[in-house]
């Protein structure tokens, strides 16, 4: 029997925070991810899980009817 292909699409950001205290003013920037609760759902023998983060999706995210048809399921 087959593994059912999963493409998980998103749940990624960058985020970019200024504080302010006084005169100073500090940056930080972070990457976050929120697929580890999915991936552990779904990264079984049962499936094929792949993970695309958001940053990724315009470029490598399935263009053609040929390309999404990979896939059984599609998670947005």
């Amino acid at each position: 029997m087959s593994k059912t292909k999963i493409l998980f699409a998103g749940e990624s950001w960058h985020s970019n925070i200024t504080e302010g205290k006084g005169f100073n003013f500090f940056s930080i920037g972070i990457y976050e991810e929120a697929v580890e609760w999915i991936r552990k759902a779904l990264d079984i023998d049962e499936f094929d899980f792949v993970y695309l983060p958001s940053h990724r999706v315009p470029v490598e995210f399935p263009h053609s009817e040929e390309e999404l048809n990979k896939f059984d399921v599609i998670i947005l």
